[in-house]
């Protein structure tokens, strides 16, 4: 029977045809059946449709919740970053640093007072600090009905048509529409179509609104506000108010020199209106509340004899390491006495704080102007020593008890603190 045709009518029985479905032929002539086509035939290799579908997806073991992405030539699974969580984050913006994903806070105020500097093209500027209407244009959109020429009243939205005659723009199905020719529009609160809209037409109007600002000064208003100068004021007279010497000025350096000559609150040396400022005044039962207190910090080392000048600091603070026990010497000034500063009976108190080394020393005597003081020290013990690598306070209140000069002294100290 080799190559010869042959016609059969019923009941072929092929032996090597075992499994029902689509018979197939591989190179060499041999027929087969296979239950399946294969992928490489144009088939799937898969009885279900499920079973097809994932045959032509990448490997979806271990991919649970993946999604499906090309690369323009090969498909692949790949992982969806998760939303932060929302707890605590209400009003805050998703944004991204290029890695991973994170909720960010709206910076600054979102109100815009200032105009901006450098604007985009494009964009509208609208003063929000609240001095005007934070909304100045609105847009109006409705649907309508057949029929309708004459628009007002509320939107779909509940917006109010209000407009400047004039400003206006409308849109019918999102074409630009004429004014006069198309629509009248002079009222504010009302637009006439010319020509009758047919059912659902989307008619919109953008608003923009005049704004108009309160408390603007015109110049019938600030003529009737203020008085013109008068031309006739002299030079002198001009003088008066620019703190010139003058009749007005000597009166007032004469009741100076009468009222305040004793007092210490306000003193002049010229008739002038320069003025020295305050000294030792005496100040009846005041209230004073955190005052400063002057200190100088100095990087020196104690060691001779210290000076220390009442009348420019009230603590003097050394903070390099003593290197030999000190005397401490109290004066006004390196040019005034502390006797010429105190009146009798009165008193001043200073703080003296030196730092020590791993080897300490301590102040070994206490004079007023270059004179020897007898300390009467907290405890009746006067230093014999000082406390290492810590800073040691000493503190002194002389009272000035006759004017020859004669002083008492209360001293403290040497306190540590480490």
């Amino acid at each position: 029977m080799s190559n010869k045709d042959f016609k059969v009518k019923n009941g072929l029985v092929v032996p090597s045809l075992t499994t029902a479905g689509v018979v197939t032929t591989d190179s060499s002539g041999n027929i087969s059946s296979s239950a399946t086509v294969a992928i490489t035939n144009g088939g799937t290799g898969q009885t279900s449709a499920a079973n097809a579908l994932n045959a032509f997806l990448p490997l979806q073991t271990g991919n649970t919740n993946y999604y499906l992405q090309t690369n323009g030539t090969t498909t692949q699974w790949n992982s969806v970053t998760s939303v932060p969580t929302q707890t605590g984050n209400t009003g805050k913006y998703l944004t991204t640093d290029g890695t991973s994903p994170s909720w960010s806070s709206i910076s600054g105020s979102l109100a815009q007072p200032i105009e901006p500097t450098s604007p985009t093209d494009g964009l509208i500027w609208v003063d929000t600090d609240g001095a005007a209407p934070t909304t100045v244009v609105t847009r109006w959109s409705k649907s309508l009905s057949a029929g309708t020429t004459t628009l007002t009243g509320t939107d779909d939205t509940t917006n109010i048509l209000s407009y400047t005659a004039g400003y206006e723009q409308v849109f019918l199905n999102g074409v630009l529409l004429s004014r006069t020719n198309d629509y009248t529009a002079t009222s504010g609160t009302s637009i006439v179509l010319s020509s009758a809209t047919a059912a659902s037409d989307i008619i919109e109007i953008i608003c923009p609104l005049q704004v108009a600002y309160a408390d603007i000064l015109t110049t019938s208003a600030a003529a009737a506000a203020y008085q013109a100068i008068n031309t006739s004021v002299s030079t002198t007279e001009l003088g008066y108010l620019d703190g010139v010497t003058s009749a007005i000025q000597t009166q007032m350096d004469a009741k100076l020199a009468t009222a305040t000559a004793a007092s210490t609150y306000l003193t002049t040396s010229t008739a002038s209106s320069t003025y020295a400022p305050l000294s030792l005044p005496t100040l009846t039962s005041p209230v004073v509340i955190s005052p400063e207190e002057r200190t100088t910090i100095s990087a020196t080392a104690a060691t001779g004899t210290v000076q220390f000048d009442a009348d420019t600091q009230g603590v003097l603070y050394y903070t390099t390491n003593a290197s030999a026990n000190w005397t401490l010497n109290v004066r006004g000034t390196s040019g005034t006495t502390l006797a010429s500063k105190l009146a009798t009976n009165d008193s001043v108190t200073i703080s003296f704080l030196v730092t020590q080394g791993s080897t300490a020393y301590y102040m070994t005597a206490l004079t007023i102007d270059g004179n020897a003081q007898t300390v009467k020290y907290s405890g009746g013990i006067a230093p014999a020593a000082g406390n290492a690598s810590s800073v040691d306070a000493y503190s002194f209140t002389i009272v000035k008890t006759a004017a020859t000069p004669t002083y008492t002294v209360f001293g403290a100290g040497p306190v540590k603190y480490a």
